[in-house]
């Protein structure tokens, strides 16, 4: 949620719609395809059985002032009864970077 905006928890928003927050923040899912580990055994909280995803998140600031990003959280929700999703890390940061998101964004939309 962004820092100043509200954010309806009961939604499900699909894979490639855009919502906005009261401050403007714009936040958009897309490009989600399935995730194969370069190793299993490099993964924190996997399950046997997991389905693993990767996707690209566009966050575009449409407000008028920067926008920290530390402490961005994402949560995910899966299903079609919209279950919250474990968020499963990998040691390997060749293969996938886990950290969170750092700096701030600047208003207006990303450069092309």
């Amino acid at each position: 949620m962004s820092e100043r905006g509200d954010a309806d928890s009961d939604a499900i928003w699909q894979v490639g719609t855009t919502y906005t927050y009261g401050d403007g923040l714009q936040v958009r899912v897309e490009d989600v395809r399935p995730y194969r580990p370069g190793d299993p055994a490099n993964l924190i909280d996997h399950r046997a059985g997991d389905d693993l995803v990767a996707c690209t998140l566009v966050l575009t600031n449409g407000g008028r002032s920067w926008l920290a990003l530390e402490g961005l959280r994402l949560l995910v929700t899966c299903g079609p009864r919209g279950r919250m999703a474990r968020q499963v890390e990998e040691y390997d940061h060749s293969q996938l970077d886990p950290s969170d998101p750092q700096g701030s964004l600047r208003p207006g939309p990303p450069p092309p």
